[in-house]
């Protein structure tokens, strides 16, 4: 059975999506100066988009959030989770001010 195309259904914006086929663009990792180069004007980031900006492992990010220093993802499906550009903004903003 078919699937159909669900016509006015809400688009979410992903930063760092990764799209199968040549046209996917190679994602590198700006230097210290340009960090909110890589971040979108508004939307959600995903795990490895965040990473760019933010150099910590894995790892480290999931301690973090656990215990509070880095801010909670939005689940957008069962595996999916991205991160709000704001959230991250403010997570930088304030680590700058710091």
């Amino acid at each position: 059975m078919p699937q159909k195309a669900l016509k006015n259904s809400p688009e979410i914006k992903l930063a760092g999506s990764t799209a199968p086929g040549p046209e996917k663009e190679r994602q590198r990792r700006p230097d210290s100066k340009g960090a909110e180069a890589g971040i979108p004007n508004a939307g959600y980031m995903r795990l490895p988009a965040v990473l760019a900006v933010f150099p910590v492992s894995k790892s480290t990010w999931w301690a973090g959030i656990s215990a509070g220093r880095f801010p909670k993802g939005v689940k957008l499906g069962p595996r999916i989770t991205a991160w709000k550009v704001e959230d991250i903004r403010k997570l930088l903003a304030s680590l700058e001010a710091a």
